[in-house]
């Protein structure tokens, strides 16, 4: 199983690397080739094609225990009933998506990308209609996860994201503009699919949807625990994914571009820890079935320990050098201003942190609660956004969501994390308070202290100051135990 965990964790890096690169590749070439206009109403195209994860209902999670339930127990003809009945099920969703895409395309276009030609509007309709087609093929992406094969899973969107980030920069360079690009995506997320439904071939061996097999009890059964799911998914695309529009509608798409660049940096770095964590999700949920709650809260303690020590790092080096190493990389039309950057990195120290108890709570199915705090925040974050963006512009945006997660989520996860492992809340506090103090205390002081354009711009500086920290944190917020245990971790990812 150890060896499984490692091959995970390893291809989710590997896929979470090609999609850094892509961005990094693709992100000055669009700001070179579109202009920041028509990057912003790219932007905001994929913004709402990404909504479009909502379609699958909080399904996938449920569907992915009950496979995995499945395989424990040898019922490979449940395997196959979930497969068939979860296929048509999306099938039916994505013909309607497709259907009121057609219809509604070009009034989104007018309401996000206002002064668009109507070549917005086509590209709005083919990127998302290519992604809804794709929704009935993501059975199988639970498939392979249900058999613990994210490893498959990583390959196939690694593959799928390589070819499309080539083909993404060929189309853009030829001077090809949103509907080819619309295209090439749409196409891309299609093609993720029926790759996946070949991996699971080997597992599964007749694979195949068949509508004899579809079963009504089957889907209700799935869509009752998927509530809770889709209420975070709802939550999440709201907490994040509304900012470009926001935007869009207020500030226009040249400010969308100021803004989603950097934000997309700070994110994939708070990602990239997130990454490991998903990884395991499926053994959390193997060894809280087995009761093993003690050792799963020894290594939420940890989790959260090492969270700190790599968002602390992270905050550090992005606050210092991140001005510079932005405008180098995408240039000056990039950079948001000083204040709405230092506010986006800080979004970093806070989800870091939060990624361990958030896979605490949904691997065990604990999450209803935690459905209610994420809506409580989107909804807060929304409301906050709209208020402060017609007062303090863009930093008005990200400090609405720092805000409504620090009331909300920030607190309420780990609380409950702790609370489903039978892990005294006290305890918890008195285990982690010192590590919040040596990560907060530093980082805090580095955010806010005034920018006179010495340091803040001297990469080699940050790297020292970030290198200093995470030596200080590690000596003295780690036991001898957990810096041992990481030590260990590191070198068999590395050496894997």
């Amino acid at each position: 199983m150890a060896s499984q965990v490692h091959k995970n964790i390893i291809w989710s890096y590997v896929n979470r690397l090609v999609n850094l690169a892509g961005v990094l590749i693709l992100v000055p070439i669009y700001i070179r080739f579109l202009g920041g206009r028509l990057y912003g109403e790219w932007l905001v195209i994929m913004t709402v094609g990404n909504y479009l994860a909502l379609a699958n209902i909080g399904i996938d999670q449920t569907l992915t225990n009950r496979i995995a339930e499945a395989v424990a127990k040898r019922c490979r003809p449940e395997v196959r009933t979930l497969i068939s009945t979860s296929f048509f099920a999306y099938g039916a969703i994505a013909a309607a998506l497709a259907a009121a895409f057609a219809i509604l395309s070009s009034r989104l276009s007018k309401l996000f990308m206002a002064g668009s030609d109507g070549q917005g509007s086509l590209a709005l309709f083919l990127a998302s209609a290519l992604c809804a087609l794709a929704l009935p093929w993501n059975t199988y992406f639970a498939v392979l996860r249900g058999f613990e094969r994210l490893d498959q899973e990583q390959v196939v969107s690694a593959c799928t994201s390589l070819s499309r980030n080539v083909g993404l920069v060929v189309a853009v360079i030829s001077g090809l503009k949103l509907v080819p690009l619309a295209l090439i995506q749409g196409a891309a997320t299609l093609l993720r699919g029926p790759t996946a439904y070949v991996c699971s071939l080997r597992m599964v061996g007749d694979a195949r949807p068949h509508l004899s097999a579809f079963s009504a009890a089957t889907l209700r059964s799935l869509i009752r625990p998927s509530f809770g799911f889709f209420v975070l998914q709802v939550a999440g695309v709201v907490g994040f994914g509304i900012d470009n529009l926001v935007i869009g509608y207020a500030l226009g798409p040249e400010a969308v571009t100021r803004y989603a660049v950097p934000y997309s940096l700070v994110m994939m770095a708070a990602a990239f820890f997130a990454t490991a964590i998903a990884a395991v999700m499926p053994t959390i949920t193997l060894k809280f079935a087995q009761a093993k709650k003690q050792e799963l809260a020894s290594a939420l303690i940890f989790a959260i320990k090492v969270a700190l020590l790599y968002a602390g790092v992270g905050t550090i080096f992005l606050t210092l050098a991140g001005p510079r190493m932005l405008v180098f990389w995408a240039g000056t039309d990039a950079f948001p201003g000083i204040l709405t950057f230092r506010l986006q990195i800080l979004l970093l120290l806070v989800q870091a942190p939060l990624a361990a108890p958030h896979a605490v709570l949904m691997a065990t199915t604990r999450h209803s609660g935690a459905a209610v705090i994420h809506i409580v925040e989107s909804t807060l974050n929304l409301l906050l956004s709209l208020w402060w963006v017609h007062t303090w512009g863009l930093p008005g945006v990200i400090a609405g969501t720092l805000v409504a997660r620090l009331l909300t989520s920030a607190w309420y996860l780990p609380v409950a994390a702790a609370m489903t492992l039978e892990l005294p809340v006290v305890s918890m506090a008195r285990l982690l308070t010192l590590v919040f103090v040596l990560c907060g205390v530093p980082v805090l002081l580095i955010v806010f202290a005034p920018d006179r354009g010495l340091i803040h711009h001297e990469v080699a500086q940050a790297v020292t100051a970030a290198v200093v920290f995470g030596v200080v944190f590690f000596l003295l917020g780690l036991t001898t135990n957990e810096r041992g245990l990481l030590t260990h971790k590191l070198k068999l990812l590395s050496g894997a």
